[in-house]
């Protein structure tokens, strides 16, 4: 089990330099995230795309390929990660 978050697989997305690296460490791994996942996605894909216009389409496809991962989200209670944030 892995806990992944969205700057780990925004390589994979927007298939950066790391992406081959990220591959290889997640291969066979059952993949958890927060339930916010798909949104800091999202948001990633915007920020690319609004530097990138060009390339917005691929950027997109990507998205869409890691929001079909096979990752496993779990509820986050705000209250709770701000007291932990805030030790």
């Amino acid at each position: 089990m892995v806990v992944v978050d969205a700057s780990a697989l925004a390589a994979i997305a927007f298939d950066d330099e790391q992406a081959p690296e990220m591959i290889a460490l997640l291969e066979g791994e059952e993949m958890h995230a927060p339930s916010v996942f798909g949104l800091e996605m999202a948001h990633a894909t915007l920020s690319r795309c609004r530097r990138s216009p060009g390339k917005a389409e691929r950027f997109t496809t990507g998205l869409r390929h890691v929001l079909d991962m096979p990752i496993v989200l779990h509820a986050v209670d705000p209250l709770l990660a701000f007291a932990v944030a805030s030790e």
